[in-house]
């Protein structure tokens, strides 16, 4: 499957949209801030176990199990088993055996092998991070520069460098506006 880029939603208090940017320390200039993060299929044929919600148990003892919401199992508790080897002295264990996880009750100890499902839904991971800028300014093409994306109080929410590409500008009665697209050439950092 191939990587999917898509918006993402911060980096770290700085959010995609309309922001306030110093560039090259100078004075605070509005901007539009786009972030682009390439979305990677890290999907497995095999899937993901994870509780069975629909999973119960009755022990032996009458004690009752199953999966809680925040997925434990607040009557039992997980332990470590022993499993002896069938090959003997012949294997890589020479004949010691090696354990597993297992659970048991908390109250009489009696084993108890929780339900679980494989879950088998697409999961994805970030990846390549792009970001640009579109400031209310002129920057001549190639210029690179650093930018300071801030608050209202000046306090420096991220930070990077880009460099300047295209442009634009308009003019009306109450002047001129010049808009410059800068490319971001480092990683957008949080403060």
């Amino acid at each position: 499957m191939q990587p999917t880029t898509t918006a993402a939603t911060s980096v770290g208090r700085a959010r995609p949209g309309p922001v306030i940017v110093k560039i090259n320390d100078g004075g605070a200039i509005g901007a539009t801030l786009d972030i682009r993060v390439e979305r990677i299929d890290a999907s497995t044929s095999w899937g993901k176990i994870r509780p069975d919600r629909d999973w119960w148990h009755v022990d032996p003892a009458g004690h009752w199990h199953a999966w809680a919401a925040n997925d434990t199992i607040p009557t039992a508790r997980a332990t470590i088993r022993k499993v002896p080897c069938d090959a003997g002295t012949a294997c890589a264990c020479e004949g010691a055996g090696s354990t597993e996880p297992a659970w048991e009750c908390i109250i009489c100890a009696v084993p108890i092998t929780p339900g679980t499902v494989t879950d088998r839904t697409p999961q994805f991971v970030d990846g390549r991070m792009d970001w640009s800028l579109t400031v209310d300014t002129f920057i001549p093409r190639g210029q690179q520069v650093t930018v300071q994306i801030v608050d209202l109080h000046g306090y420096v929410l991220a930070f990077g460098a880009a460099v300047a590409g295209g442009g634009s500008s308009s003019s009306s009665h109450y002047g001129t506006v010049h808009r410059t697209e800068l490319s971001g050439i480092t990683p957008l950092a949080a403060r």
